[in-house]
Protein backbone atom coordinates (compact mmCIF):
# COMPACT_ATOMS: atom_id res chain seq x y z
CA UNK A 1 0.00 0.00 0.00
CA UNK A 2 1.44 3.36 -1.05
CA UNK A 3 1.12 6.32 1.31
CA UNK A 4 1.28 9.98 0.44
CA UNK A 5 4.90 11.11 0.76
CA UNK A 6 6.02 13.83 3.11
CA UNK A 7 9.49 14.30 1.70
CA UNK A 8 9.86 17.21 -0.69
CA UNK A 9 7.22 19.70 0.42
CA UNK A 10 4.06 20.13 2.44
CA UNK A 11 0.98 20.72 0.29
CA UNK A 12 -1.76 22.89 1.81
CA UNK A 13 -5.42 22.89 0.85
CA UNK A 14 -4.81 26.08 -1.13
CA UNK A 15 -2.23 24.31 -3.27
CA UNK A 16 0.74 26.31 -1.99
CA UNK A 17 3.94 24.66 -0.94
CA UNK A 18 5.60 25.16 2.40
CA UNK A 19 9.15 24.45 3.55
CA UNK A 20 10.52 20.98 3.08
CA UNK A 21 11.12 18.93 6.21
CA UNK A 22 14.72 18.58 7.29
CA UNK A 23 14.67 14.81 7.75
CA UNK A 24 16.44 13.91 4.49
CA UNK A 25 19.87 12.36 4.91
CA UNK A 26 22.78 13.28 2.64
CA UNK A 27 25.18 10.72 4.07
CA UNK A 28 25.58 8.44 1.06
CA UNK A 29 29.10 7.80 -0.15
CA UNK A 30 30.31 6.85 -3.63
CA UNK A 31 30.37 3.13 -4.36
CA UNK A 32 32.37 3.40 -7.57
CA UNK A 33 35.29 5.74 -8.15
CA UNK A 34 37.80 6.51 -10.87
CA UNK A 35 41.34 7.14 -9.77
CA UNK A 36 43.23 10.22 -10.96
CA UNK A 37 46.47 9.12 -9.39
CA UNK A 38 47.79 7.64 -6.18
CA UNK A 39 45.68 8.68 -3.23
CA UNK A 40 43.46 11.05 -5.22
CA UNK A 41 40.08 9.65 -6.29
CA UNK A 42 38.19 11.43 -9.03
CA UNK A 43 35.36 12.22 -6.63
CA UNK A 44 37.70 14.14 -4.34
CA UNK A 45 38.79 16.42 -7.18
CA UNK A 46 35.19 17.08 -8.15
CA UNK A 47 34.18 18.02 -4.64
CA UNK A 48 36.95 20.63 -4.45
CA UNK A 49 35.30 22.40 -7.40
CA UNK A 50 38.35 22.21 -9.68
CA UNK A 51 36.77 20.65 -12.72
CA UNK A 52 33.75 22.72 -13.73
CA UNK A 53 31.02 20.75 -12.01
CA UNK A 54 27.69 20.24 -13.69
CA UNK A 55 26.19 20.41 -10.18
CA UNK A 56 27.30 23.75 -8.73
CA UNK A 57 26.95 23.17 -4.97
CA UNK A 58 29.11 20.40 -3.49
CA UNK A 59 27.03 18.22 -1.19
CA UNK A 60 26.91 14.54 -0.37
CA UNK A 61 24.23 13.16 -2.65
CA UNK A 62 24.33 10.18 -4.96
CA UNK A 63 27.81 9.59 -6.38
CA UNK A 64 26.61 9.94 -9.98
CA UNK A 65 26.59 13.65 -9.24
CA UNK A 66 30.37 13.48 -8.90
CA UNK A 67 30.79 11.85 -12.29
CA UNK A 68 28.35 14.17 -14.07
CA UNK A 69 30.84 16.94 -13.35
CA UNK A 70 33.19 15.44 -15.92
CA UNK A 71 30.79 16.05 -18.81
CA UNK A 72 32.60 17.73 -21.69
CA UNK A 73 36.05 17.51 -20.13
CA UNK A 74 39.17 16.27 -21.89
CA UNK A 75 39.17 13.23 -19.62
CA UNK A 76 35.66 12.20 -20.61
CA UNK A 77 36.36 12.78 -24.31
CA UNK A 78 39.53 10.70 -24.07
CA UNK A 79 37.72 7.84 -22.36
CA UNK A 80 35.03 7.78 -25.06
CA UNK A 81 37.55 8.07 -27.90
CA UNK A 82 39.34 4.99 -26.61
CA UNK A 83 36.13 2.99 -26.38
CA UNK A 84 35.93 3.13 -22.61
CA UNK A 85 33.18 4.12 -20.22
CA UNK A 86 32.35 4.77 -16.61
CA UNK A 87 31.60 1.69 -14.56
CA UNK A 88 30.25 0.80 -11.17
CA UNK A 89 27.42 -1.01 -9.44
CA UNK A 90 25.26 2.08 -8.88
CA UNK A 91 26.50 5.46 -10.04
CA UNK A 92 28.33 3.77 -12.89
CA UNK A 93 25.00 2.41 -14.12
CA UNK A 94 23.19 5.74 -13.76
CA UNK A 95 25.81 7.73 -15.64
CA UNK A 96 25.73 5.56 -18.76
CA UNK A 97 22.15 6.23 -19.83
CA UNK A 98 21.18 8.91 -22.34
CA UNK A 99 19.32 10.84 -19.63
CA UNK A 100 21.12 10.69 -16.28
CA UNK A 101 19.35 11.12 -12.97
CA UNK A 102 22.34 12.98 -11.51
CA UNK A 103 21.17 13.41 -7.88
CA UNK A 104 22.41 17.00 -7.88
CA UNK A 105 19.41 17.94 -5.75
CA UNK A 106 19.64 14.89 -3.52
CA UNK A 107 17.98 11.51 -3.54
CA UNK A 108 14.26 10.98 -4.09
CA UNK A 109 11.94 8.11 -3.18
CA UNK A 110 9.21 6.60 -5.35
CA UNK A 111 6.51 8.22 -3.22
CA UNK A 112 8.10 11.66 -3.50
CA UNK A 113 8.61 11.40 -7.26
CA UNK A 114 5.01 10.33 -7.92
CA UNK A 115 3.73 13.03 -5.58
CA UNK A 116 5.56 15.70 -7.59
CA UNK A 117 7.57 14.69 -10.69
CA UNK A 118 9.16 18.16 -10.55
CA UNK A 119 10.41 17.73 -6.99
CA UNK A 120 13.65 19.77 -6.68
CA UNK A 121 15.52 16.54 -5.95
CA UNK A 122 14.79 15.27 -9.49
CA UNK A 123 17.47 16.69 -11.77
CA UNK A 124 18.96 15.32 -14.97
CA UNK A 125 22.15 15.56 -17.01
CA UNK A 126 22.03 14.83 -20.74
CA UNK A 127 24.77 14.41 -23.32
CA UNK A 128 27.18 12.66 -20.98
CA UNK A 129 27.50 9.60 -23.21
CA UNK A 130 25.86 8.56 -26.44
CA UNK A 131 26.32 4.82 -26.62
CA UNK A 132 25.18 2.89 -29.71
CA UNK A 133 21.72 1.34 -29.35
CA UNK A 134 21.07 3.04 -26.02
CA UNK A 135 19.29 6.27 -26.94
CA UNK A 136 16.27 7.45 -24.96
CA UNK A 137 17.17 5.57 -21.78
CA UNK A 138 17.14 6.50 -18.08
CA UNK A 139 18.94 4.09 -15.78
CA UNK A 140 18.09 3.40 -12.15
CA UNK A 141 19.89 1.16 -9.68
CA UNK A 142 19.13 -0.80 -6.49
CA UNK A 143 15.79 -1.11 -8.21
CA UNK A 144 14.11 -3.97 -6.39
CA UNK A 145 15.85 -3.65 -3.05
CA UNK A 146 14.91 0.04 -2.66
CA UNK A 147 11.49 -0.07 -4.34
CA UNK A 148 12.31 2.31 -7.18
CA UNK A 149 9.71 1.38 -9.79
CA UNK A 150 7.63 4.45 -8.93
CA UNK A 151 10.44 6.93 -9.27
CA UNK A 152 11.54 5.41 -12.59
CA UNK A 153 8.00 5.90 -13.84
CA UNK A 154 8.28 9.55 -12.81
CA UNK A 155 11.69 9.89 -14.50
CA UNK A 156 10.25 8.48 -17.74
CA UNK A 157 7.31 10.89 -17.60
CA UNK A 158 9.63 13.85 -17.00
CA UNK A 159 11.96 12.89 -19.82
CA UNK A 160 9.08 12.81 -22.29
CA UNK A 161 7.35 15.94 -20.97
CA UNK A 162 10.60 17.94 -21.01
CA UNK A 163 11.70 16.71 -24.43
CA UNK A 164 14.87 15.08 -23.10
CA UNK A 165 14.31 12.10 -25.41
CA UNK A 166 13.11 11.95 -28.99
CA UNK A 167 10.09 10.36 -30.61
CA UNK A 168 7.80 10.94 -27.63
CA UNK A 169 9.15 7.90 -25.76
CA UNK A 170 11.57 7.10 -22.95
CA UNK A 171 12.87 3.80 -21.60
CA UNK A 172 13.55 3.29 -17.91
CA UNK A 173 16.06 0.55 -17.12
CA UNK A 174 15.86 -0.59 -13.53
CA UNK A 175 18.56 -3.02 -12.45
CA UNK A 176 20.55 -4.24 -9.51
CA UNK A 177 23.26 -5.17 -12.01
CA UNK A 178 24.00 -3.47 -15.34
CA UNK A 179 24.14 -3.24 -19.13
CA UNK A 180 27.07 -4.60 -21.12
CA UNK A 181 28.86 -3.01 -24.09
CA UNK A 182 26.60 -4.85 -26.52
CA UNK A 183 23.50 -3.25 -25.03
CA UNK A 184 22.40 -6.40 -23.21
CA UNK A 185 20.94 -6.47 -19.72
CA UNK A 186 21.46 -9.77 -17.93
CA UNK A 187 19.68 -10.33 -14.63
CA UNK A 188 21.81 -12.10 -12.05
CA UNK A 189 20.10 -13.05 -8.81
CA UNK A 190 17.29 -10.50 -8.88
CA UNK A 191 14.77 -9.33 -11.46
CA UNK A 192 15.46 -6.48 -13.88
CA UNK A 193 12.78 -4.18 -15.30
CA UNK A 194 12.37 -2.15 -18.47
CA UNK A 195 9.73 0.60 -18.27
CA UNK A 196 8.54 2.24 -21.50
CA UNK A 197 6.56 5.44 -21.67
CA UNK A 198 5.38 6.02 -25.24
CA UNK A 199 3.27 9.18 -24.88
CA UNK A 200 3.18 12.44 -22.97
CA UNK A 201 1.88 12.02 -19.42
CA UNK A 202 -1.70 13.06 -18.78
CA UNK A 203 -0.45 15.25 -15.92
CA UNK A 204 3.15 16.15 -15.10
CA UNK A 205 3.49 19.59 -13.57
CA UNK A 206 5.25 21.25 -10.67
CA UNK A 207 3.51 20.55 -7.36
CA UNK A 208 0.95 18.27 -8.99
CA UNK A 209 0.51 14.53 -8.58
CA UNK A 210 1.69 12.51 -11.56
CA UNK A 211 -0.95 10.93 -13.80
CA UNK A 212 0.32 8.72 -16.61
CA UNK A 213 -1.50 5.81 -18.21
CA UNK A 214 -0.30 2.51 -19.61
CA UNK A 215 3.41 2.23 -18.99
CA UNK A 216 4.69 -0.87 -20.73
CA UNK A 217 6.77 -2.92 -18.31
CA UNK A 218 8.99 -5.90 -19.07
CA UNK A 219 10.24 -8.06 -16.23
CA UNK A 220 13.49 -9.89 -16.85
CA UNK A 221 13.98 -12.94 -14.64
CA UNK A 222 17.40 -13.99 -13.32
CA UNK A 223 19.53 -15.35 -16.13
CA UNK A 224 17.34 -13.80 -18.82
CA UNK A 225 18.67 -11.32 -21.37
CA UNK A 226 17.04 -8.29 -22.95
CA UNK A 227 18.56 -6.45 -25.89
CA UNK A 228 18.47 -2.74 -26.66
CA UNK A 229 19.81 -3.08 -30.17
CA UNK A 230 16.47 -4.67 -31.04
CA UNK A 231 14.14 -3.40 -28.35
CA UNK A 232 11.24 -5.50 -27.11
CA UNK A 233 7.81 -4.90 -28.60
CA UNK A 234 5.79 -7.64 -26.92
CA UNK A 235 5.73 -9.50 -23.63
CA UNK A 236 5.03 -6.43 -21.52
CA UNK A 237 2.31 -5.78 -18.95
CA UNK A 238 0.60 -2.43 -18.38
CA UNK A 239 0.58 -0.25 -15.28
CA UNK A 240 -0.67 3.30 -14.67
CA UNK A 241 -0.37 6.13 -12.14
CA UNK A 242 -3.39 8.30 -11.28
CA UNK A 243 -3.02 11.36 -9.05
CA UNK A 244 0.27 10.09 -7.68
CA UNK A 245 -1.07 6.64 -6.80
CA UNK A 246 0.27 3.76 -8.90
CA UNK A 247 -1.57 0.56 -9.71
CA UNK A 248 -1.08 -2.24 -7.25
CA UNK A 249 1.62 -4.83 -7.80
CA UNK A 250 3.86 -2.78 -10.08
CA UNK A 251 6.43 -5.53 -10.35
CA UNK A 252 4.09 -8.32 -11.43
CA UNK A 253 1.72 -8.63 -14.34
CA UNK A 254 0.45 -10.96 -17.04
CA UNK A 255 2.53 -10.34 -20.17
CA UNK A 256 0.77 -9.37 -23.37
CA UNK A 257 1.59 -11.99 -25.99
CA UNK A 258 -0.76 -11.04 -28.83
CA UNK A 259 0.79 -7.75 -29.92
CA UNK A 260 -0.34 -7.80 -33.53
Amino acid sequence: MWSRPRGSAERSLSGTVGPAPSSRSWARRPTARLSQGPGRPLAATLLTGRSGLACPVPRREGPQRDYAGWKGTALQNSVVAKGGGFGGDSAGHHINSAVVYDACGGSVTSDEALYDPYDPAITFTTGMFSWPNYAGTINDSHFVSRDRMGRSMAFVARAIEDGLTTGGAAWGVGVDDGIDKNGLATAAGVDTFVVLGDHRPEQAETDRYLTDDDYRIWRLRPGGTSGFKNRPTCGYYLRSVVDGIPDRDLCNGTPVTNCG
